[in-house]
Formats: structure tokens, C-alpha cells, sequence
């Protein structure tokens, strides 16, 4: 028996469809989701992507023309009143930067994702985190490094640093969600009449709100919130649908884990187990070759969240010496890109499904075919190696 409730939800769910499938339609036709981040699969990439975009921008002797112009604006978003960071004189920006050597109390060292120097020594420092995890004491060592120097930790959320290290160090949390966005769009504002770097703004601002979940149409957003908003019924039915999320994604991927181990009933020893914080197994299995060798097949979500999906050949037996170079060597032939560990003696990022947010989740679920059979190629050119 439906209550009063699952009405309202049917009918905010009609109105929200009804408004999504016309802006959608409108999206095909201005080609407002074409996107060369995302045709290029680098959308993840905090060092390759995220970084070296963001640290062009600030550059005052970057492409885009525009000086220390969009420094200006960020560091007007970030900071609520000046800091002592001269941009009229020359400064530097320099994204990967190298302080030394990791120590053995991993204390001082490593690489800062984007330092910016000016001509007085002042210093920005900003560790950029999408979905990698963090290393050892990351704050603590760039703090080491520039103990005066303004710290800022960002995050697509906007999240606190997970290291107990951090606890006694002042930096300022930044998220993509928020203050990237409100700064990419001032950018985006000053450029207006130049074109390629508004568009080429515009298009990294419509992948930071796809990696937030925001929509890029603000049309709809506005003629989604007075749809929900209209009176008070509607509003606790978009609570109640909000509400689900969680269960919706889970129950999404426990539903492709069961499709993947139909998919895969020609192997043995499929495992699958629970994922804690969206970490973890998703599936594993063996045929004749990799029992041989004590390895199986496995996709793991090396990062919370559903994210850092890796394919790879996993160490059964603890041994590293179970996958021997000359095996290594032409894994590396087939995937120039491959990693190893110690668990891991050859894996590979999972590109064009590193991540499974909403989006990523709803493209699987629906096309299933294609991820199986993007996967069924990948595990065919790995089992080749044993051969």
C-alpha cells in the first residue's frame, strides 16, 4: 500500500525526469559534454591533470596571457585578507617539487605538488589529493621544509588530512567543489572575450563539477531546485530520494559483481568480498596457468569511495619472486604503463574506470557488454604473458 509520501516522490521523480531529459536533449545539441579531458581518459590524474592545469594558470608566464591575474583571484578566494605573497614582482610557480630525499623517519623529503615562491621567500605550498592516498607524514614533511609558508590541503570535498601528523600543523583545507570552482569561474569571467583559454577554463571547470557531482547546466539546477522546493512535500521526498544514495550505489555494484561472475564462470576460485568505505576486492579468479604460477586476476579499489580500480596479476603466496623478470618485462610490452608491488608483481591502473561514481556506475550498468568486454580483452593480453 502506498503512503502519502511515495506519491510525492513519483511525482517529484516525473517533474526531475521531465526537466533532466529536456536539458539533456539541449546538451546534445550545443555539444556541451564534449570534453577533451574526459576523451583523453586523464580526468584523474592529480599530477599529469589536475596539477600541472592548475599550476599554468597560476604561472604568470603561462600561455594564457593573463600575468598574475589569475593568482590574484585565487589567492582572493582562498585567503580572507592579504598575505605576505608579492605577485607584482616575479615569483615562481612549480609544480612537483622536490625538497630531498625522504628520510628514514619519513619526516623531511618528497615532492610538493605546487610550490610558489616569490622573490622575498614567501611561500604557498598545496598538496593536491583526488583520490591517491596520502603518503607518510605528507604535511608534516612539506611543513619541515617551509615551516613559514602558507599550507594548503586540497581535496575534491574540501576533507581533512587523514595522518595523525597533521593534527598539530596549521594548513588550510581547500575543495574542489567550492573554492576551485568559485576561482576557475572568476578566470573564466576576466576571459571572456579570449576565446580558446575561456573555453579551455570552461572545460576544466565542467570536469571539476563532474568529478563533484554538480551539474554543469545551471538552467537545470535552478528549474530543479524550484521543482523540489515548491512546498514542503516535495522537499521531503528529494530528503527521502537523497537518503538512498549510499544503498543505491552499493546495490548497483553488488548487481555488476553478480553479472561479472556469470560473465567469468569459465575461471575458477571467483572471489568477491565486502568493500569497506568503497575499498577493497571486487573480484578475483584463476585458470590452470595462473594456479601454476600462485597468482590470480584481481580488480581492486585501492582508494575509498569506489575509486583507483587496478588490474593486476596478485601474489597468492607472499613471495616476490613468484613473477620473474623476464615475465615482468613482457607485461610491461603489453602494458607500457604497469606497476608493481610486493602484492602486486604487475598491475595497471584501471583507466576509463578508475572511478565509479554515479556517473561511471550508471555507464556499467546499463552497458555492461561494453565494460566486459573491455575487460575480457585486457585479462586476455595478461593470461598471453604466462603463456
Amino acid at each position: 500500500m502506498s503512503t502519502a509520501n511515495d506519491r510525492e516522490i513519483d511525482i517529484l521523480f516525473n517533474q526531475i525526469k521531465s526537466i533532466v531529459n529536456k536539458h539533456e536533449k539541449d546538451s546534445y545539441l550545443t555539444r556541451e559534454k564534449f570534453n577533451i579531458f574526459s576523451i583523453l581518459d586523464i580526468e584523474h590524474y592529480e599530477e599529469g591533470t589536475h596539477s600541472k592545469f592548475i599550476s599554468h594558470l597560476l604561472n604568470p608566464i603561462g600561455h594564457h596571457g593573463f600575468g598574475n591575474k589569475f593568482l590574484q583571484f585565487f589567492l582572493e578566494v582562498i585567503f580572507e585578507e592579504a598575505i605576505d605573497f608579492n605577485i607584482n614582482n616575479k615569483y615562481f610557480v612549480e609544480p612537483e617539487y622536490v625538497i630531498g630525499l625522504k628520510d628514514k623517519n619519513c619526516t623531511r623529503g618528497g615532492r610538493i605538488d605546487i610550490l610558489l615562491t616569490d622573490e622575498s621567500g614567501n611561500t604557498i605550498m598545496i598538496e593536491n589529493k583526488i583520490y591517491a592516498k596520502e603518503q607518510c607524514n605528507q604535511l608534516l614533511r612539506y611543513r619541515n621544509a617551509y615551516p613559514d609558508g602558507k599550507l594548503l590541503y586540497l581535496t575534491l570535498k574540501g576533507d581533512d588530512s587523514e595522518q595523525k601528523s597533521s593534527e598539530d600543523i596549521e594548513y588550510i583545507r581547500v575543495s574542489y567543489r567550492d573554492e576551485i570552482i568559485k576561482w576557475l569561474e572568476k578566470c573564466q569571467e576576466e576571459t571572456s572575450n579570449f576565446s580558446v583559454v575561456r573555453e579551455t577554463i570552461k572545460q576544466y571547470k565542467n570536469l571539476i563539477k563532474k568529478l563533484t557531482h554538480q551539474n554543469i547546466n545551471s538552467e537545470m539546477n535552478n528549474e530543479l531546485i524550484t521543482s523540489i522546493l515548491k512546498d514542503e512535500n516535495s522537499l521531503n521526498a528529494y530528503s527521502s530520494l537523497v537518503k538512498l544514495e549510499y544503498d543505491l550505489k552499493n546495490q548497483m555494484i553488488s548487481n555488476i559483481v553478480e553479472k561479472l561472475k556469470t560473465a567469468l564462470k569459465n575461471y575458477s576460485n571467483i572471489e568477491t568480498s565486502e568493500l569497506k568505505n568503497g575499498r577493497g576486492l571486487l573480484i578475483s579468479f584463476q585458470n590452470e596457468d595462473l594456479k601454476n604460477n600462485n597468482l590470480s586476476i584481481r580488480l581492486n579499489f585501492e582508494a575509498k569511495d569506489y575509486s583507483r580500480l587496478i588490474l593486476g596479476f596478485y601474489n597468492l603466496n607472499g613471495k616476490k619472486d613468484n613473477f620473474n623478470n623476464a615475465y615482468l618485462k613482457k607485461f610491461k610490452k603489453a602494458f607500457p604503463k604497469a606497476k608493481s608491488t610486493h602484492f602486486y608483481p604487475a598491475y595497471i591502473d584501471y583507466h576509463g574506470y578508475t572511478v565509479w561514481n554515479i556517473d561511471k556506475l550508471k555507464e556499467i550498468y546499463f552497458d555492461f557488454d561494453t565494460f566486459h568486454n573491455n575487460l575480457t580483452d585486457k585479462v586476455k593480453r595478461m593470461l598471453e604473458v604466462l603463456k
